[in-house]
């Protein structure tokens, strides 16, 4: 799997790749795949969940902070599903895949 179109600004974020990138652990991981569920992301949340089950409890994943900031900002999240919503991409009685 090619690791940079995991962090592309067009699939996580908008993405200045001016920072370092950052190991992140399990946990986050495991966040990554909630809140791309969360905006009824499959592909990304595909990608993040074959990492973890590659990878089990060792899973890890290297991100700029920021752009797992954006991607996992309630703001972010509730923007991206309201777009989705207004151009048909999801109906509007759609619930969250939590």
């Amino acid at each position: 799997m090619d690791d940079e179109a995991l962090y592309d600004g067009k699939e996580l974020a908008t993405c200045s790749r001016s920072e370092q990138l950052k190991t992140f652990k399990l946990q986050v991981v495991k966040t990554l795949i909630e809140c791309a569920m969360e905006q009824y992301d499959d592909v990304i949340g595909n990608r993040f969940q074959a990492i973890l089950d590659s990878q089990e409890e060792k899973a890890s994943v290297e991100l700029h902070t920021n752009c797992y900031c954006s991607f996992t900002s309630k703001d972010h999240v509730n923007k991206l599903v309201t777009q989705k919503r207004k151009f048909g991409i999801i109906d509007n009685e759609s619930e969250d895949h939590k």
